[in-house]
């Protein structure tokens, strides 16, 4: 075992500092390693784009306050010291060596996604597995599955044998569902061909032919009739055996044995178990208290015999429900393959791999390649690892990546160092697999060298009073669900010890159905009161987070927020729909094509509730069915108002959604909802070029994503999905509809393992997960709910611990007719907590663990910033034709000299020295903020200003400055001078950057922040203005 390699596990808890850790560690392999470049033969991965760029920025921030001979960390300082035996002015040396380089090398210094990991994986090896190098990667899975479903649908020809699977199940469906339509069920079922956990079923019911679907069919059609048959007959036998031995149904405690048998024997074979019929019959009297004594005897000589043919009945009866269970799924499942045909002829077509094929790529193709070869062909060797949030890796991602791993700690040198926590696995729908991780912690190393586990315990997020219950809630829930072996693994953690000695409070609201109240009108009314409640004690709405568990939730909370004036930001929730302007141009366009009466009354309400419509509401709406669309135009009430309906319908796609803009005047108060949907149906015309019909059926498919992302500096109240807020934390967090059922799934589905007496080719089938299956496969229906179980508790686990100071829970007294707790919901284990704890109390609705506290936390006013109204000049206006190229450039079209202003300035505002030009340009490069070409001239100018022979001496380190600093005068006016350079402690020079003309009050604006400054103490012996034009110019006085 090589002693120079390190295997090294993280168990980290939420809120134990687990980034820090994992940023320290890297830190410290450059810091230790005499190679200044060592970071390019490092590999960070994680989960998510936002956790990627966390670890990156929190590097690099570091070593630039290292590289400035400043710790601004006392603790990451003392932990590096302590782990590289260097001392601060070491540290502060080699940090700025391993800087430059780093600079230098932006692209090596590599950390990932696990995605863009396998991509560039894949990217090496597109010569040797005929993949065209100019691929595209398709990220958005749903709308491709969608138009492969399309596609096939659009191609049925009755006549036609290929599409005999298809029509059959149309017809199938009709006869059980009443309705034709396929297109959903063909959709839910494609989900299968992108789910990594399926791969291996897919792959047994790949070489099947249609032949063999029919077969299967007509064997199950053919078995549940002669198992319908069959068991009608044995309840027959049964009723016979009672009426052989002259006992009257009666007799039988409330006929129900005789009523189970008479119920077979009609052929209704549903809710027949749902009782303790079977139970009764084993070991309970049957009789009823009418019975004689000869009739007990009677009934109790027959017993064995009627429980004998209760159990084949039984046996029978859940045989024929798996079977029809099976053949619901049959139908679709034999489509598949037709789906897979029309996704593979898209992706030669178009050119794009779907985003979740990589894995699999690597598993077939080139994982078994030499690790060498794998490396020469991406063009790095990796010797140490880093793998963040690893109980969301995936077993193909994990068995991609051992291969590299094992190649390099077979060298000396080399480590890999994992994070995570089980608690926090909520992604196994996504193919994630927390036995990996559990199995790497509990296991000897699978690989040659030391493992080290490191369990992190120390909450340096959360209060006392929130750790406290937590620490006891879910221990609670490791005892009341300890059958479920693995959850109890993954609960099985040490207490948390509180970092912050802080007091704060857990607030559990309990909706009670007594209450004059609808239980989502409770929900609301007491998140809003919680809101204002932390508001009266000095917390801003920034610092207050809600956090729920379905969108349809959050649009709730958001829009009963919204009504009663209280700032929201989510970009989950603001969805474009809630937008009237939005709903007034997307019912436009259908009454365009579409000139119903339904079509008219979607049409005028939009109208309405935009208050374009004088007349009273009523009034208007009750005659609309005899008006035609010109009779609505002329109560429009907007001046100089022209629209012509004609008009419209002779434009493309973009351009009548502009002129509906233009018309209508929807642009006036730069409305963010309509600039999102010109960027919708921009790109939409892009790629297609269709009818109105089609992109509003696109809109409607796509609907529900389409949401505005407000910016964060607004001070509001956010609403996050409990997936979203994994990894982070707010001061105060809320958590509406606390009540999720842990055993509830959204159209659950399996593959059994059919050992079956028939003749039957598939062998996995595929079934819908219902209560009948317990009867069935109980290890199956079992450990189903099991990962339920896990899924869900894990969803509270993550919720529960996203808040510092304060956590509100809303739920719902949700008892069962004897006041017992039920404990598969949310609502049951807060219950059953608390009376573990002692403090239950059926009269009451409210409890409060710790208190309130007023919040004195120091923090700047905030005030609210909204997004800049954006210039909106229609081809109309204008009467000339845009490219689509320019479609930004005019939609947004601002002043082209005041735009690269707001950059310039937004650059130099972060440059304090060179050194620091590289890293602020690579940031804006990165962000979008500016093109390639920009990024090079801008570069060649602030060399030009900071290497200037009259501005050097203020770029450097050895001076404090201060860029974009806010002087606040006796009257609470605010001055911001672009630099101020501290020559001593009472000199100073100021700084001033132009983009524009010259203009004399440019002289005037430095005088006033040198008076400014004079008044605080301070004499400025330099005033400079430089002009940023096409050549550097400089006015000093």
């Amino acid at each position: 075992m090589s002693k120079s390699n390190l295997f090294k596990i993280y168990n980290a808890s939420a809120g134990t500092g687990k980034t820090f850790n994992l940023v320290k560690d890297y830190l410290v392999l450059l810091l230790n390693s005499d190679n200044i470049s060592l970071y390019k033969n490092i590999l960070a991965v994680t989960f998510t784009n936002k956790a990627v760029n966390e670890m990156k920025q929190r590097i690099i921030e570091l070593l630039v306050n290292y590289s400035n001979s400043t710790s601004l960390d006392s603790s990451m300082m003392s932990a590096i010291m302590k782990e590289t035996d260097l001392n601060k002015k070491e540290i502060f040396n080699k940090s700025s060596k391993i800087l430059k380089n780093m600079l230098k090398n932006y692209a090596s210094f590599e950390i990932s996604t696990i995605d863009k990991l396998t991509q560039k994986i894949v990217r090496g090896f597109t010569y040797e597995l005929g993949i065209d190098s100019k691929y595209e990667v398709e990220i958005d899975q749903k709308e491709i599955l969608e138009r492969a479903v399309d596609k096939l649908i659009s191609k049925i020809k009755i006549d036609d044998n290929y599409f005999e699977e298809i029509i059959n199940f149309s017809f199938e469906k009709t006869n059980t569902d009443k309705s034709w339509d396929i297109t959903k069920d063909l959709q839910e079922v494609s989900k299968l061909l992108l789910n990594e956990s399926n791969y291996s079923q897919l792959e047994l019911i790949k070489e099947l032919k249609s032949n063999d679907f029919k077969n299967a069919k007509k064997t199950l059609v053919s078995s549940v009739k002669k198992l319908e048959k069959d068991t009608i007959n044995i309840s027959n036998t049964a009723l016979n055996l009672i009426d052989k031995n002259q006992l009257e149904h009666k007799v039988f405690s409330r006929k129900t044995l005789p009523n189970h048998f008479k119920k077979i024997s009609s052929g209704n074979f549903d809710k027949l178990y749902e009782n303790q019929l079977e139970n009764s019959l084993a070991k309970k009297p049957l009789h009823s208290s009418k019975a004689s004594k000869e009739e007990i005897i009677k009934i109790n000589e027959i017993r064995e015999g009627l429980l004998s043919l209760f159990k084949r009945c039984k046996k029978n009866i859940f045989q024929i429900k798996l079977f029809n269970n099976i053949l619901k799924n049959l139908s679709p499942l034999s489509i598949l393959g037709m789906i897979k045909k029309e996704l593979e002829e898209m992706k030669s077509d178009e050119n794009f791999i779907v985003i979740s094929e990589f894995n699999k790529i690597i598993n077939d193709e080139i994982k078994n390649q030499p690790a060498p070869f794998i490396y020469e062909k991406i063009g790095v060797k990796y010797n140490h690892f880093f793998i963040d949030e690893f109980q969301d890796t995936s077993k193909m991602q994990w068995e991609n990546l051992k291969p590299l791993i094992e190649n390099s700690l077979s060298s000396e040198n080399s480590s890999i160092t994992i994070a995570g926590d089980p608690k926090q696995a909520i992604y196994s729908w996504r193919g994630g697999d927390v036995n990996e991780f559990i199995r790497l912690i509990k296991n000897p190393s699978p690989f040659y060298c030391e493992k080290i586990n490191v369990e992190l315990d120390t909450n340096y997020r959360s209060s006392k009073e929130i750790i406290k219950f937590n620490n006891g809630l879910f221990n609670h829930i490791n005892q009341l669900y300890s059958e479920n072996h693995e959850l109890v693994k993954i609960f099985d953690f040490p207490s948390q010890k509180n970092f912050k000695n802080i007091n704060g409070v857990v607030n559990i609201d309990f909706y009670d159905s007594d209450e004059n109240l609808e239980l989502n009108d409770f929900y609301k009314i007491k998140t809003l009161s919680n809101i204002q409640s932390a508001v009266k004690r000095n917390y801003s709405l920034k610092d207050i987070c809600i956090i729920v568990r379905k969108k349809k939730e959050g649009k709730e909370i958001g829009d009963f927020l919204s009504e009663n004036n209280i700032p929201i930001i989510s970009s989950e929730v603001l969805n474009l729909s809630s937008s009237p302007s939005v709903n007034l141009i997307i019912n436009l366009l259908d009454y365009s094509i579409n000139e119903s009466n339904s079509a008219k009354m979607r049409l005028s309400k939009c109208l309405f509730e935009l208050k374009l419509i004088s007349k009273p509401k009523e009034d208007f709406l009750l005659d609309i069915l005899d008006k035609n669309f010109n009779d609505i135009k002329n109560d429009i009430v907007l001046k100089n108002f022209s629209f012509s309906l004609s008009m419209l319908k002779s434009k493309p796609v973009y351009e009548a959604i502009e002129y509906i803009i233009d018309c209508f005047n929807l642009a006036k108060n730069g409305n963010s909802y309509i600039q999102f949907l010109l960027d919708f149906a921009n790109e939409y015309s892009n790629k297609y070029q269709t009818s109105f019909l089609e992109f509003l059926d696109h809109y409607n498919e796509k609907k529900e994503k389409l949401n505005i992302i407000s910016p964060k500096e607004i001070n509001a109240v956010e609403i996050i999905t409990i997936h979203k807020s994994k990894g982070l934390e707010f001061p105060v967090v809320i958590y509406p509809y606390a009540n999720i059922n842990i055993h509830s799934d959204l159209n659950p589905k399996a593959w059994i393992d059919f050992k079956n007496q028939i003749d039957f080719k598939i062998t996995n089938p595929l079934i819908n997960i219902n209560k009948d299956l317990e009867n069935i496969d109980k290890e199956l229906y079992d450990s189903y709910r099991r990962k339920l179980e896990i899924d869900n508790i894990n969803l509270l686990y993550v919720v529960l611990t996203r808040a510092q100071n304060e956590l509100f829970i809303i739920s719902k007294k949700d008892q069962d007719r004897n006041g017992n707790e039920k404990i598969n919901l949310f609502s049951g284990i807060f219950i059953s907590y608390l009376k573990n704890i002692g403090i239950w109390d059926e009269s009451k609705n409210k409890y409060l663990i710790g208190s309130e506290q007023e919040f004195s936390d120091e923090k700047q006013k905030v005030n609210n910033i909204f997004q800049k109204e954006f210039s909106f000049n229609s081809r109309l206006k204008r009467n000339i034709i845009t490219n689509d190229k320019n479609v930004k450039s005019w939609l947004n079209k601002f002043d082209d000299t005041l735009e690269k202003g707001n950059i310039f300035h937004l650059i130099m505002s972060e440059i304090f020295t060179e050194k620091d030009i590289q890293l602020v340009l690579s940031k804006y490069y990165e962000l979008g903020e500016i093109s390639a070409s920009e990024k090079a001239v801008i570069k060649k100018t602030v060399c030009e200003i900071i290497r200037h022979k009259d501005l050097i001496k203020f770029y450097s380190p050895k001076y404090i400055s201060y860029n974009e600093r806010e002087i606040i005068d006796v009257n609470g006016k605010s001055f911001i001078p672009d630099r101020i350079v501290f020559l001593d402690k009472k000199n100073i020079a100021l700084i001033d950057y132009k983009t524009g003309t010259k203009k004399n009050r440019h002289v005037e604006q430095l005088k006033i922040y040198e008076s400014k400054l004079k008044l605080m103490g301070f004499k400025t012996v330099k005033k400079i203005i430089i002009y940023v034009s096409e050549k550097i110019e400089i006015k000093s006085f």
